[in-house]
């Protein structure tokens, strides 16, 4: 989702069974998934980077 107004970004699709499981969760396929669904998020968000710990 974007920032106001909200407008969806991005519509990524998991094509895996439900429910999925513990091992899927810690597939490879998954880890896509997750770097896909950051990737998105930090679009939509300007590029802002994570935060360097203090």
């Amino acid at each position: 989702m974007s920032a106001r107004p909200s407008r969806i970004l991005a519509d990524i699709p998991l094509d895996e069974p439900y429910p999925r499981t513990e091992d899927y969760r810690t597939s490879g396929p998954y880890n896509e998934s997750c770097r896909r669904v950051s990737a998105a998020l930090r679009q939509a968000l300007g590029g802002v980077r994570d935060r360097e710990p203090d």
